[in-house]
């Protein structure tokens, strides 16, 4: 199971989206195959054709069944890569997932978005990272990709830390194919020794921080629980069940939509607070401890 198949399968959790499974039995299925190989007494689970499926393992990919299942041969006809998803290679043993609530393509849509508008500048990755020493070059360029803002920079000279002055162009500002991770400027350097620096970077799904995955399941929930009001309702519901229902998915949306953003709000709390020591760390020359 990838990472993002991980993140995937937490958000079905939370939404209580639990599709029957079954493990396909290809060594691997690749793209050009249009019927999978399944175990004994699974056929009997595709009665019928036009069933959605998707793969537990983090791909976009949407297939459509074809007809139903052989059961003699256990297999099953399939249109790959459909609703402009991307037919994948897929290992052995992998779960399809039949008739999920939301598809793959779906919530990976809505995590994205999530990830890419309402973490940063709220929340961050912290972290530290070195460079070289350079006497040829002012500019230094960063190893941390998604750099946003560089905290602060240090020294370790004869046993003490010395800050340094330091000054940050973000990729899109650097705009130089020598700095495709910004542009780090340093003044007042005390000698050739490694320097030392702290970031605040923009997360992306590959690069979460546990506490950040818990924020974007959170927010990934709110937002389709909210999203799927409109069309919620099933064929087979009554009347009486569709008053008391409209609307609730919407209620329940903006209430887990609010926890996100006061659980939100307590983790840049916990950041700054932390920035704040380790500021106070290096905020003047001093011994090395």
């Amino acid at each position: 199971m990838s990472e993002l198949g991980q993140l995937l399968r937490r958000v079905r959790r939370r939404v209580k989206d639990q599709p029957i499974r079954v493990l396909i039995q290809d060594n691997p299925l690749v793209p050009a195959d249009a019927t999978i190989s399944l175990r004994a007494g699974d056929a009997p689970r595709f009665r019928d054709s036009g069933l959605p499926c998707c793969f537990d393992d983090g791909t976009d990919e949407l297939i459509i069944t074809s007809a139903p299942a052989d059961s003699t041969a256990n297999t099953l006809a399939v249109d790959r890569g459909q609703d402009g998803t991307t037919a994948t290679e897929h290992v052995q043993n992998m779960a399809l997932l039949i008739r999920p609530r939301f598809t793959n393509a779906e919530i990976l849509d809505r995590v994205t978005s999530i990830v890419e508008t309402e973490l940063y500048p709220h929340v961050w990755l912290a972290g530290e990272s070195s460079l070289e020493y350079q006497a040829s070059n002012e500019y230094y360029s960063p190893d941390v990709p998604d750099i946003e803002e560089v905290v602060y920079a240090y020294q370790l000279s004869g046993g003490f830390r010395y800050p340094l002055r330091v000054d940050f162009l973000s990729r899109s500002l650097a705009d130089d194919a020598n700095f495709e991770n910004g542009a780090i400027t340093l003044f007042d350097e005390p000698d050739a020794t490694t320097i030392y620096y702290a970031y605040k970077a923009r997360p992306t799904i590959g690069s979460l921080s546990g506490a950040l995955e818990n924020l974007t399941v959170m927010a990934t929930v709110a937002d389709m629980v909210m999203a799927e009001e409109a069309s919620h309702v099933g064929g087979d519901t009554s009347a009486v069940q569709r008053r008391v229902e409209d609307g609730s998915r919407l209620r329940a949306g903006a209430v887990l939509w609010d926890r996100f953003e006061a659980a939100r709000n307590q983790e840049r709390i916990r950041l700054q607070s932390e920035e704040q020591e380790r500021r106070g760390r290096v905020s003047g020359v001093g011994r090395v401890r």
